[in-house]
């Protein structure tokens, strides 16, 4: 499964009340600080976890807080 910062962005603009906006979110910036609320991101990481087909413990959940993170744990879980 591809892992990208476009992949990401879709995935999230998916399972977030925010949508399509999301598109344009910066890679760098937290999500939160974008608009991403709590119940949005819950639903995103449990997509994030089925559709990459691995579990992220909660505790590396709270350390993932903008799209390159979210990229960059992907790439060092999946090999």
């Amino acid at each position: 499964m591809e892992i990208s910062t476009n992949k990401i962005k879709k995935i999230l603009s998916e399972t977030s009340s925010l949508g399509k906006e999301v598109l344009n979110f910066s890679d760098d910036l937290s999500l939160t600080k974008q608009g991403v609320d709590s119940l949005d991101s819950l639903d995103f990481f449990l997509k994030i976890e089925e559709s990459y087909g691995i579990s992220i413990p909660d505790n590396d959940i709270d350390k993932l807080s903008s799209v390159n993170q979210i990229c960059k744990y992907l790439e060092s879980k999946i090999k």
